[in-house]
């Protein structure tokens, strides 16, 4: 399993199963990792700059950061209403 899988596995569980923009729960066969920061931008793959996605809402919002895609969502009354990424260390207290 590659450090990319095993991360996407981290998260997804932590996570609670559930897509970071639209909050409905994912099948393992259809999740996502989305870089917080993008790696063409220097950001790593890890459990501080990641978060899982349905793919439906990665494909709706396009090429937009994270960031810029969760200020669409919550302008657009998404019921993810969270403005910062789900890290790791945040889940597990």
């Amino acid at each position: 399993m590659s450090k990319i899988q095993r991360l996407r596995d981290q998260l997804y569980l932590l996570q609670g199963s559930r897509c970071f923009y639209c909050d409905r729960g994912i099948p393992p066969d259809e999740r996502s990792l989305e870089h917080v920061v993008p790696s063409s931008e220097g950001g790593l793959a890890d459990c501080d700059n990641g978060v899982v996605v349905c793919e439906a809402a990665n494909q709706l919002l396009g090429t937009a950061t994270p960031k810029q895609k969760m200020i669409m969502l919550k302008a657009g009354g998404g019921k993810n209403n969270k403005t910062s990424g789900f890290f790791c260390k945040t889940a597990a207290e």
